[in-house]
């Protein structure tokens, strides 16, 4: 991860014409900072937009794929947008008409998507909750969590999604018989309290800290290694 020199600065509305203004661009999954907005979009969601999305999800019980038309400067279409660095969404060309697609955008789930987006909407509503809409916290946490950002960019997409498996759930647990690399990597994660030992250290858990973002942010290194697209 990096924290990008260039000044950048973008207001989106939601659909109840609050603004929202946005210091790091879409498409920039590496700034330290872009995982916090990417979750402020989450937040900044009005209640019909967080509807709208929620309907969309009862659609996926019924085997059906949504189209969001979005906005070219909505919360909605930024984190349409965002998504699509996780592998969650992609853009629809032929989902707008052409004499709409000045101001309008569709974006449509991928198969990934399909089987995360309803995990990804239940824990930032938690987190949504627990921090009260403030992402100052989320951002103080990538920031520390970014020397393991490159260090995690060196596993092959297998490491990577067994790891997501287990942050996916708090009730996940491993017993600790690491090997001394596994054994640091899991200590640092410790200490960045996105795990805890119990059970005189022989067990290990994600905290809720590392359930509500850990899964998400190996989501972009994987989809960045083409893991998305086969998983």
């Amino acid at each position: 991860m990096n924290l990008g020199q260039r000044k950048f600065s973008k207001t989106v509305t939601n659909g109840a014409q609050e603004e929202f203004v946005l210091e790091t661009a879409s498409d920039d999954p590496t700034h330290l900072h872009w995982w916090a907005e990417t979750c402020l979009m989450f937040y900044a969601l009005s209640e019909g937009d967080r509807s709208s999305l929620r309907g969309s999800i009862n659609l996926l019980a019924e085997d059906k794929t949504p189209v969001f038309m979005t906005g070219l400067t909505s919360v909605t279409n930024e984190l349409y947008t965002r998504l699509s660095f996780l592998g969650f969404t992609e853009e629809d060309p032929d989902g707008v008409p052409e004499e709409l697609t000045e101001i309008l955008k569709a974006h449509t789930l991928t198969e990934y998507g399909r089987k995360h987006l309803p995990d990804f909407y239940g824990a930032q509503t938690a987190q949504m909750e627990h921090l009260g809409g403030d992402i100052d916290p989320i951002r103080k946490f990538t920031v520390k969590f970014s020397p393991l950002w490159d260090h995690h960019g060196t596993f092959p997409v297998e490491t990577l999604m067994m790891l997501r498996h287990f942050f996916s759930d708090p009730k996940h647990a491993l017993e600790n018989d690491f090997t001394a690399d596994s054994a640091r990597l899991f200590e640092l994660y410790s200490q960045l309290d996105v795990v805890e030992f119990f059970e005189n250290d022989t067990l290990v858990t994600p905290t809720f800290l590392g359930t509500v973002n850990i899964p998400f942010l190996l989501d972009i290194l994987i989809h960045q290694k083409g893991g998305t697209r086969s998983h």
